[in-house]
């Protein structure tokens, strides 16, 4: 039983140290809040803005790659553009081809 105690107590002190540690990482990183499986690749939306005519300009960042791109909401191509369409306002998602 005293191991047990001396365990559990151990592990007590220990998670407050574990959550400082995580919380200094900021902004949040999108691999470490999105989990993917299979091809997919954990994506951030940097930037979204509207255009005049009605298009959608996206900038979308993975852990290696960088993607520029202008969607056209409403005859999208490109499973990229279908995916940032889709997003409704989130900003982590998964990327497949």
């Amino acid at each position: 039983m005293k191991p047990l105690i001396t365990a559990a107590l151990g592990a007590v002190i220990t998670l407050p140290g574990f959550a400082a540690t995580r919380a200094d990482t900021w902004p949040p990183d999108p691999a470490r809040h999105i989990q993917c499986s299979g091809n997919r690749d954990a994506a951030q939306v940097e930037a979204l803005t509207k255009r005049p005519d009605g298009k959608w300009r996206f900038k979308v960042s993975t852990a290696t790659d960088t993607f520029h791109g202008v969607a056209d909401p409403r005859n999208p191509r490109h499973s990229m553009e279908k995916q940032v369409l889709a997003l409704g306002g989130k900003k982590y998602f998964c990327l497949h081809e």
